[in-house]
């Protein structure tokens, strides 16, 4: 099937069903979970580029997510975002904890501070081990320079268990340049291996983000080796989050290490130019005989 005549399957897809994007997110489930939503906000503005924080606020709140996974985050950039610092006052309207990472910056023109640009995580815990990691390998396109791309990652305490959390927005023009992030991006988080799972060192890991490119492009090949991306196991429909007047891409994921996804459901949102994409997580039954092990 041509790319074209998937686009018009997945438009039809959210039309005709109710279950592709969802108003409300899906009931807990009774056995414990972390829920997990990961949202590129586009600096709190819509679609139709109206700038709208709160309504970020109200739908983050409507979601009862544990961690939140946010990227196009801006922290006293200027006029686009009023100068504000988005993680804070995002951490404190929820009352949960902010941390955050920038990727690219701009000379101050409103005030004393630099204007930046990046990912955040928010928690109902509190964050440790944080790490900021900006991606060297995609900032220069045929010698301009392009929209630089990073990560932040941190531990915090969830209903199952201490987990490590990523953050990230890869680059969103050549696929070479995502692979490129992508090699460096798990040399750095060091997923739990497949067969040993999660362990007190290497706790379960769950990334999101937008990462620029859809599940089945090629480059993101890079993941399934190691990782699990949660709407292939528990998503319904196609997934798709971008654009968010008519979605048709499926570029916001989850994947996850050393955990098992219950539910996913992308989540209907008007406060952004893509959806929000929510996962709950459970720890994985036992393998088979690794009792008597």
């Amino acid at each position: 099937m041509s790319r074209s005549a998937e686009a018009w399957q997945s438009r039809l897809s959210t039309w005709l069903r109710p279950d592709a994007v969802r108003q409300r997110p899906p009931v807990r489930p009774v056995e414990p979970v972390v829920r997990v939503l990961s949202w590129n906000i586009h600096h709190g503005a819509d679609a139709w580029n109206h700038l709208d924080l709160e309504a970020v606020a109200e739908r983050i709140a409507s979601a009862d997510a544990d961690v939140v996974l946010l990227q196009e985050v801006d922290r006293c950039w200027g006029p686009r975002s009023d100068d504000v610092d988005q993680t804070q006052w995002l951490a404190e309207r929820l009352e949960m904890h902010g941390t955050y990472g920038w990727t690219r910056s701009q000379p101050r023109r409103y005030g004393p501070a630099e204007g930046t640009s990046g990912n955040a995580l928010l928690s109902r815990g509190s964050w440790t081990g944080v790490t900021v990691s900006r991606f060297a390998v995609g900032s220069v396109d045929e010698g301009r320079r392009a929209e630089p791309r990073g990560m932040v990652s941190a531990t915090t305490q969830t209903p199952i268990g201490p987990a490590r959390f990523c953050s990230t927005h890869l680059s969103t023009q050549r696929a070479t340049h995502r692979s490129a992030q992508l090699a460096v991006l798990l040399g750095l988080v060091r997923p739990p291996a497949p067969r040993s799972g999660a362990s007190r060192t290497n706790p379960p890991l769950v990334l999101g983000g937008d990462l620029g490119a859809e599940a089945r492009d090629a480059e993101l090949s890079l993941l399934s080796g190691s990782l699990v991306d949660a709407w292939r196991v528990a998503g319904r429909g196609l997934g798709d989050t971008t654009p968010a007047t008519g979605p048709w891409r499926r570029v916001d994921q989850v994947w996850i290490g050393g955990l098992q996804p219950v539910n996913a459901a992308v989540l209907c949102a008007e406060a952004s130019d893509h959806l929000p994409v929510l996962v709950d997580l459970a720890v994985p039954e036992p393998a088979e005989g690794a009792a008597a092990a």
